[in-house]
């Protein structure tokens, strides 16, 4: 306001230069807010864009869930899994191979979970669900998940691929699931 006084107040001659200049001062906060408004018109267009990708990638995931009681301890990956009832749980991205299974067990109270990356299996034309395991001796590893036709294979962890050298070839066990 002080600024707008002094250039009314200034001389005739002066008088439209001095208004031309009072309208620039007055159109820079309107333009730095029109440059505030885009930048937050785009950022929002940016957050709307994840939000729908996620959605759609959160989509693009099928999970099968399995029941099973296991009567033995096994490995999982690097981790020791107690004898017991578990949730099993296949996550494969439908759009592409590339973005792989997750293979999720969990204790039937919800306490312990236990997760491994697996590869895409076979899909044959299997009748029954199961868990497959390869043993030796007295140590069992998972080895696969099949659940009628669709099915996981777990990577043979460091753990097994050691204790695997030493012994003789595995042998296979399977558990059957629901």
């Amino acid at each position: 306001m002080i600024r707008y006084r002094e250039i009314v107040n200034g001389d005739d001659a002066k008088t439209n230069n001095n208004q031309m200049e009072l309208r620039w001062l007055e159109d820079e906060p309107r333009m730095r807010m029109e440059e505030s408004m885009k930048k937050n018109l785009l950022l929002s267009a940016a957050v709307v864009a994840l939000i729908f990708a996620s959605a759609v990638y959160s989509n693009a995931m099928v999970t099968t869930i399995l029941r099973v009681n296991v009567p033995f301890a096994f490995q999982v990956g690097k981790t020791q899994v107690p004898a017991g009832a578990y949730v099993v749980q296949i996550e494969r991205a439908t759009s592409s191979s590339a973005l792989g299974t997750a293979l999720r067990l969990t204790t039937m109270d919800g306490k312990s979970q236990f997760r491994v990356v697996a590869t895409p299996g076979n899909y044959r034309a299997a009748t029954r669900a199961a868990l497959t395991f390869n043993k030796y001796a007295d140590s069992y590893f998972l080895a696969s998940v099949d659940s009628y036709g669709l099915g996981c294979q777990v990577s043979k962890s460091k753990i097994e691929k050691e204790v695997a050298a030493k012994m003789q070839p595995a042998e296979r066990a399977s558990v059957a699931a629901e």
